[in-house]
C-alpha cells in the first residue's frame, strides 16, 4: 500500500480539538434520531444508570480495539499489534504502519 500522507493524532492536538467538536453534533443528531425510532422522547437517568453507561463506555472502547487488533492478525499474522492508552484516547497500532 502507498503511504499518502502520515497523520499523528496522538501528537496533533488541534486535530484532536478537531474530531471531538464535530463529534458533538453527530451526538446529539443521532439522540435525536433514536428518540425519533423508539418513540422516546424524555431524557433522565439515575446515578446507577450513567455509571453503568461510563463502564459501558469503557468496555466498549477496549472491545474496539481488540477488534482492531483482531484483524491487523487476522491481514498480518507476523506483524506486532500494539495496544494503548494516551491522552484520553485508547489504542490499537500497528507500529510503522498506515492504517
Amino acid at each position: 500500500m502507498k503511504q499518502h500522507k502520515r497523520i499523528d493524532i496522538v501528537g496533533h492536538v488541534k486535530l484532536q480539538v478537531l474530531l471531538n467538536l464535530m463529534a458533538i453534533p453527530l451526538f446529539f443528531g443521532f439522540w435525536f434520531l433514536m428518540a425519533l425510532l423508539t418513540g422516546i422522547n424524555a431524557f433522565s437517568m439515575d446515578l446507577w444508570q450513567l455509571w453503568s453507561i461510563f463502564i459501558l463506555l469503557i468496555v466498549f472502547m477496549v472491545v474496539h480495539g481488540l477488534i482492531h487488533g483482531l484483524f491487523f492478525k487476522l491481514f498480518h499474522p507476523r506483524d506486532h499489534v500494539k495496544y494503548g492508552y494516551t491522552k484520553g484516547m485508547a489504542l490499537c497500532d500497528k507500529p510503522g504502519e498506515i492504517v
